[in-house]
C-alpha cells in the first residue's frame, strides 16, 4: 500500500514503465506550468510592449530585454513579489512616460511564501533616461496610488536591468 494523501491509500505498481509514465507526466506538468507563468522566452515581463525603434527610450526587464509601452513590469526580479500589470501609457517620449496600471504586491505576512497579494490602481511616471546613446532605458519608475485623497506618497523604483 502507498499513501496518496491523508487517509487515502492505494496499491500502486512499482514497475519501471510506471515510473517512466509518472516522470513524463511530471515533466509535462512542469512544462505547462512554466508556459502559464510566462515561460515563453520573455519571462512574462516587459516583452509585451513594442520593440524600441533606433534611439527610442525603453524600459528593460530583468533579462535586459527592452520594450516601449510595456503592459507588465516586474519590479522585484528575485521573487516576483511586486509587479505592475495592465499598464496603459498616455504619453511616451525621450524624457519621460506617463500612464496608469495595477500594482500587485505581496504583503509577506507572516512570510513571503505564505503572504497574500494585494492589487490597487496606480499612476506611473517613468523618467531619467540612462545608458548608452541610442540605447537608453528609463532608470526610475514613480508609482503613486490612484486612490482619491491628499497625501499620496509615491514609491520610487530604480530600474537597473537594462544593458
Amino acid at each position: 500500500m502507498t499513501r496518496i494523501s491523508d487517509g487515502v491509500t492505494a496499491d500502486l505498481p512499482h514497475s519501471s514503465s510506471f515510473r517512466r509514465v509518472r516522470l513524463v507526466s511530471c515533466l509535462a506538468l512542469v512544462a505547462i506550468s512554466s508556459a502559464a507563468c510566462g515561460g515563453n522566452g520573455t519571462s512574462g515581463l516587459t516583452g509585451n510592449g513594442k520593440s524600441p525603434l533606433a534611439g527610442e527610450v525603453a524600459i528593460a526587464n530583468c533579462n535586459g530585454e527592452r520594450s516601449v509601452s510595456p503592459v507588465t513590469i516586474l519590479l522585484s526580479c528575485a521573487d516576483g513579489n511586486e509587479i505592475v500589470e495592465h499598464a496603459r501609457w498616455s504619453a511616451w517620449d525621450a524624457t519621460s512616460a506617463t500612464g496608469t496600471g495595477v500594482l500587485t504586491t505581496n504583503d509577506c505576512q507572516p512570510t513571503c511564501t505564505s503572504g497574500k497579494f494585494h492589487s490597487h490602481n496606480v499612476d506611473l511616471v517613468a523618467k531619467v533616461p540612462a545608458g548608452k546613446p541610442g540605447r537608453q532605458n528609463f532608470s526610475v519608475l514613480v508609482v503613486t496610488s490612484a486612490a482619491s485623497g491628499t497625501g499620496q506618497v509615491p514609491t520610487i523604483y530604480q530600474l537597473k536591468w537594462g544593458k
